[in-house]
């Protein structure tokens, strides 16, 4: 094992108990950066090419959560960083397998062809703003644990562009079901300009789709809307009365969710 402090991938393993179907596990797993360990460097074009072992379930890529875990398994000097929503994408229906960590860390796991494939539907499910949908705002009565604390979490990680979450019971046309209020942080951007509507929308839709995921895995059987409401708004005053408040910290260096390499599902990495 590396001395490496525990990453959000070991400290997601060890509070499922070793679990690494757990839906804490998976979404540390969709959101972590990973170093995918390759055979050569990658194409011009940005095409990798993943070392693969030929395991006896199959060809297997190699990924760690760390650069000091990867020399310690004895990696090769070409490698990609790569998140782990783009990796499982690159992976899946190519028959392949992904090893995590292995032997090099408490967060060691092996996921198979399967579970690759279920786990890239559950991050590509699309998110519905429910906007427009809800109504009677109400205690968020038959929000588990295990939901609340998904996004507590992920809303954490979202406070450049979140500065209010309200979870709260409310009425919608499939009927009654939990609704989660989202209010943005005020940018010191000028609000103006088609260019930055349109970053404003695909911002919201990585949000909402961030939130969605985690909640999806988190519980399955909880389908949870989503939307956005000016500070101001009735519907926001309403949820403050009624719903479960989380805290939601700005963070020192804002990073805009969905930008980072591979996280853009119009530029995917490729897979050779």
């Amino acid at each position: 094992m590396t001395d490496v402090p525990e990453t959000p991938l070991d400290r997601a393993l060890r509070l499922a108990e070793g679990d690494v179907a757990d839906g804490r596990v998976i979404d540390a797993l969709l959101n972590a950066r990973l170093c995918l360990l390759l055979k050569e460097e990658p194409g011009p074009d940005g095409a990798l090419s993943p070392l693969m072992l030929e395991l006896e379930a199959g060809p297997t890529a190699l990924a760690f959560d760390d650069e000091a875990r990867l020399a310690a398994f004895g990696g090769g000097e070409h490698y990609a960083e790569v998140p782990g929503r783009a990796l499982i994408g690159m992976l899946t229906g190519r028959g392949l397998n992904l090893a995590v960590n292995p032997g090099v860390a408490p967060s060691e796991m092996f996921h198979g062809v399967e579970a690759l494939d279920w786990m890239a539907q559950v991050s590509a499910a699309e998110a519905r703003d429910a906007e427009g949908r809800i109504s009677a705002l109400s205690a968020p009565r038959g929000a588990g644990q295990a939901l609340i604390s998904a996004l507590d979490a992920k809303l954490a990680a979202l406070g450049a562009w979140l500065a209010e979450a309200w979870l709260v019971r409310a009425q919608t046309p499939e009927g009654a079901r939990l609704a989660l209020a989202l209010v943005e942080r005020e940018s010191e951007a000028p609000a103006a300009g088609r260019a930055l509507a349109a970053a404003a929308e695909a911002r919201r839709r990585a949000v909402v789709l961030a939130i969605s995921e985690s909640a999806r895995l988190a519980a399955p059987e909880s389908e949870v809307e989503i939307f956005f409401a000016p500070a101001a708004a009735p519907v926001i005053a309403a949820a403050r009365r009624a719903g479960l408040g989380f805290e939601i910290p700005a963070p020192e260096a804002p990073a805009v969710p969905g930008a980072g390499p591979g996280m853009d599902p119009a530029r995917p990495p490729k897979l050779r």
